[in-house]
């Protein structure tokens, strides 16, 4: 049996609060005291990355995710390139009573990736670091698993990773869900595959976890579902060689119906 930690059960615990105060009502000049506490940055992030209702580029932001719930109305996106951002929006979020949620690749079939509240956008997020041996990546939590692949598997490096069919899916959410993929049964889950994440916790404080710290927030983490121990700002990965798969069986298919490519292509993405 898995014994939950202090520090894990206390980051639930806060974060179901924010979730629970999300659907509270918002005054106007919450959400400018919001901005405000935003504001602390000055000339560090000189282009905008705080949009609340009225701003241009607020609209444009709720079409971003999957299937998201009618009744959410965020009270602000916050577009983050850098951890500090990440830390900063969920502690005003808390100074106002908003409750936040994250979002990467927005394809969160079940609307997590909106709220009521202050949504975390780290889709910009697209570190990529391969390590000298070929055998780890260090990756941003909005690299898309498209973009993970294609970087991996170029032309002197020949490495791989267990992702999904979808190409255009964030690959934070991808692996905190688990990480299904069609090569599972022989490289493992994309879960099995994570060597250690970083997230800002609900308290605005980054955290490391691996197998040697915070175990049981690294545990939680391997399946557990993104954005509810913390926001991912990092993950190390362990990748594979593609040499295993030099050879293989394929087959083709030829599409008569073109009507069904609309469908098709709604299905995929």
């Amino acid at each position: 049996m898995i014994h939950v930690g202090a520090e894990t059960r206390k980051a639930l615990v806060i974060w179901i609060v924010l979730h629970t105060l999300s659907r509270t009502s918002v005054d106007g000049q919450s959400v400018s005291n919001f901005r405000m506490c935003m504001n602390i940055f000055g000339q560090r992030f000189p282009q905008p990355f705080v949009f609340v209702p009225g701003d241009q580029g607020y609209n444009i932001r709720k079409g971003w995710s999957y299937q998201p719930d009618p009744a959410d109305i965020p009270v602000a996106f916050v577009d983050c390139s850098h951890s500090d951002q990440i830390s900063r929006a969920i502690v005003c979020a808390r100074i106002e009573g908003f409750g936040v949620c994250p979002r990467a690749g927005g394809h969160s079939r079940i609307g997590s990736g909106m709220c009521s509240g202050v949504v975390v956008d780290v889709a910009q997020m697209k570190q990529f670091y391969l390590s000298s041996n070929l055998s780890m990546v260090t990756v941003g939590p909005g690299i898309t698993l498209g973009e993970f692949s294609y970087k991996l598997n170029v032309p002197g490096r020949s490495r791989m990773f267990p992702v999904g069919h979808c190409p255009s899916v964030g690959i934070a959410g991808y692996i905190l869900g688990g990480g299904l993929s069609e090569v599972s049964n022989d490289l493992g889950l994309g879960c099995d595959n994570l060597l250690e994440v970083r997230m800002v916790n609900a308290n605005g404080r980054k955290v490391i976890a691996n197998r040697f710290r915070n175990q049981n927030l690294f545990w939680a983490s391997c399946g557990g579902g993104g954005g509810r121990l913390g926001i991912v700002y990092q993950m190390r990965l362990k990748t594979h060689p593609t040499t295993r798969y030099d050879s293989h069986v394929g087959f083709s298919a030829t599409l008569r119906d073109f009507s069904l490519i609309p469908a098709s292509l709604e299905w995929l993405f």
